[in-house]
């Protein structure tokens, strides 16, 4: 997943997108982030959005193809309240199935696209500073699995 990762960033970009991607180290430096938005498997990803005054956020498990997680992407950026799973508060909200995204298709070919640079997630506070300049696309990883 790491190479693709690289590449949405890359795409994010290019393409002028709101987005931030980002990625965090369960086992260290995002260890509080992981334990906050409750992150128990590898990789998990996530995108995180201002929801008033708290920090939603919306899973994604579809594709793992560049071209699966830009088009989720993009959808929830156009609309993050619509796919928003979970607040601050652990608060469920399940207006829609967030597994694969709405019109994600199984595997899809990828666009050919360049690495970019991936911000660290250093911790909590960090991820919730960026989130109150934009959206937030994380990964959140162990070294042993992506």
């Amino acid at each position: 997943l790491a190479p693709t990762w690289e590449k949405l960033a890359g795409k994010a970009a290019q393409h002028g997108s709101s987005v931030k991607i980002a990625e965090g180290d369960c086992t260290s430096t995002a260890k509080d982030a992981c334990g906050q938005y409750k992150v128990t498997g590898y990789p998990k990803l996530m995108l995180f959005f201002a929801d008033g005054d708290s920090i939603a956020a919306a899973s994604y498990s579809g594709g793992r193809t560049l071209n699966d997680m830009w088009a989720w992407m993009r959808k929830v950026e156009a609309d993050p309240a619509t796919y928003r799973d979970k607040t601050q508060s652990g608060k469920a909200d399940k207006k829609k199935d967030i597994r694969r995204g709405p019109g994600s298709k199984q595997g899809g070919g990828d666009d050919p696209g360049e690495p970019g640079a991936v911000t660290k997630i250093t911790d909590k506070s960090q991820l919730e500073a960026m989130v109150k300049e934009g959206p937030v696309f994380a990964k959140f990883y162990a070294p042993w699995c992506g």
